[in-house]
């Protein structure tokens, strides 16, 4: 599973499903299109990584698991949306603080990147999906989140580390993005690419996603 395919699928996926009600039914119609496509697939697959070199999450559930070596952590953020789809009322959440999602797809990175450095899986992959457009228009630089910005043409960069700026606390940011889950050391070089889902149009709430490749 390379990333060009990986966002082919994305790309085939969107004629049939354009919109999901929650993350669960996004990470269930993907893993259903994939197996269509001949791989073995296995979803909330549980991996624990008691090692000392583990930074944070030693324990978790993978998303989506492929042929038992392809990793794959998926993030669905929506804004708040109420549209009917292909006969089909879609109510949408608004989930607000895009800081906290910031750092949150890119702690998905770090786990997937973990389960590729102990050798559970020999690659992997992190999926964003969202129609909120303040992903991929706001730099977040006047913000505690200015480290972990997702805009287009933003580098990762091996061996870099991102933190919060200024002295957030677990009621500004919950103690799962604190200390020993932040500072997030990188260890990918990766770019940012946007790729266009569905609802072209932006009274509808664009939905484009990101896939980042942590293999390199």
């Amino acid at each position: 599973m390379t990333k060009e395919l990986l966002i082919n699928i994305l790309n085939e996926l969107a004629l049939l499903r354009p919109v999901f009600h929650s993350e669960a039914d996004f990470q269930h119609e993907l893993g259903c299109i994939i197996k269509s496509k001949g791989y073995q697939v296995r979803l909330e697959r549980p991996y624990y990584l008691d090692l000392p070199n583990v930074q944070g999450h030693s324990k978790f559930e993978l998303d989506i698991e492929i042929d038992g070596h392809v990793a794959i952590e998926l993030k669905y953020k929506t804004k708040a949306l109420v549209r009917d789809v292909m006969g089909e009322t879609f109510d949408l959440k608004n989930h607000s603080a895009s800081n906290l999602g910031r750092f949150d797809v890119i702690d998905d990175a770090r786990r997937v990147r973990n389960l590729i450095n102990y050798g559970k899986h020999k690659s992997g992959y992190v999926v964003f999906l969202t129609n909120s457009n303040d992903y991929w228009e706001n730099d977040a630089a006047a913000t505690m989140a200015a480290e972990f910005n997702l805009m287009d043409d933003r580098l990762f960069v091996f061996g870099q580390t991102l933190n919060w700026v200024g002295n957030p606390n677990a009621n500004s940011v919950g103690p799962k993005r604190l200390a020993p889950f932040a500072p997030i050391e990188i260890l990918f070089n990766e770019k940012i690419r946007w790729c266009d889902y569905s609802f072209q149009d932006e009274k509808s709430g664009n939905f484009r996603f990101l896939v980042i490749d942590v293999n390199h």
